[in-house]
């Protein structure tokens, strides 16, 4: 894959991973450590009900699927490694999210994608979230964890781009170039479907 297909790459995972975090209320199977009772709940309680939690997770989108474990120490703070398919090759990435920004990452690459996580949020029902997606293809599975705090330190070996900056440089590129076709980067959220699709391009100020 070229450099900009790459970088587009990471942006569409970041945005979906953003998506994730904030997803609706569907119910998830959850084991109570106190009573081995098994409850119901939400996965936007589980992360943000003040408890540490590990999950797996399993997404199907267009007969394209997405695993991975996220690991959850607050609301504000999380990580996520998981296999997605890019350009139809399995790629596998990381996201960390602390201190109020979002790091993201594939393995074997030298650049990575980082960006503030978004405070206003999208309004849904009572609960405002980052991005909020249809999760109707996405399943969880749950339990207690105790906090590693290895878990949330962003690798040394790999040089972290601020979003912003380069929604900015590919918009004054194609203005000077005159140019009307989508950045490249763009190219990438066109491999999502529906929503995802949508908030991807529009992240990055495609056309």
């Amino acid at each position: 894959m070229n450099k900009s297909y790459i970088i587009g790459a990471v942006v569409v995972l970041a945005v979906a991973l953003l998506a994730w975090v904030g997803l609706s209320g569907r119910s998830v199977d959850q084991t109570d450590d106190n009573d081995n009772n098994t409850a119901s709940t939400s996965l936007r309680e589980l992360i943000t009900g003040g408890k540490a939690v590990q999950c797996q997770f399993s997404s199907t989108e267009a007969g394209s699927e997405s695993t991975g474990e996220v690991f959850v120490a607050s609301a504000a703070k999380m990580r996520a490694d998981f296999t997605a398919k890019i350009e139809g090759k399995d790629q596998v990435g990381h996201m960390i999210m602390k201190d109020q920004k979002v790091f993201v990452w594939l393995d074997g690459e030298a650049q990575g994608v980082t960006m503030a996580v978004p405070e206003d949020g999208t309004q849904t029902g009572d609960n405002k979230t980052p991005l909020n997606f249809d999760d109707k293809n996405v399943s969880y599975d749950c339990d207690s964890w105790r906090v590693d705090d290895s878990k949330f330190v962003e690798p040394t070996t790999v040089k972290f781009m601020d979003l912003a900056g380069l929604v900015g440089a590919g918009a004054s590129a194609s203005v000077s170039a005159g140019a009307t076709a989508n950045p490249p980067q763009c190219a990438a959220c066109d491999q999502l479907a529906g929503a995802q699709k949508a908030q991807c391009r529009t992240a990055l100020k495609c056309q």
